[in-house]
């Protein structure tokens, strides 16, 4: 799997990076800078670029933006997390890899049960959890 060129509005587009990690290959978006992450876990369409849609109205001057396709979505294969808590384990793998201690973490829908799976199997790397319903 390659990277590859989003394109949303505009005045947003960007380039996803695939990686491999302990619990398989994942696509994802990091936006630049130094502040606090914000890990956006998307809805049951699209991938990294829904997830950086719902995140629109995140300030990223402040916060950067980490937006994974989930397994099954876009670059990240369905291999990597059949189940909500393999997914979860995916989105750990993930910050291991990206040597990110803690995140926010927003979910919406379908994107819900493993963000909030995450927050129960690995609370030490989350400070703060949102769901849009």
């Amino acid at each position: 799997m390659k990277s590859a060129e989003y394109k949303i509005f505009d005045d947003l587009s960007f380039e996803s990076k695939v990686v491999e990690t302990k619990q398989g290959k994942v696509e994802y978006h990091l936006s630049e800078g130094d502040g606090p992450v914000i890990l956006i876990s998307h809805g049951g369409l699209g991938g990294l670029d829904q997830a950086r849609v719902m995140a629109s109205w995140v300030d990223d001057a402040k916060y950067r933006l980490l937006c994974p396709s989930r397994p099954g979505y876009l670059g990240t294969p369905l291999e990597s997390g059949k189940t909500i808590e393999e997914q979860a384990d995916l989105f750990a793998a993930l910050l291991d890899v990206l040597k990110i201690d803690k995140v926010a973490i927003v979910t919406a829908s379908a994107g819900g049960p493993p963000g909030y799976v995450f927050s129960i199997r690995h609370p030490d790397r989350v400070w703060a959890l949102v769901g849009i319903g």
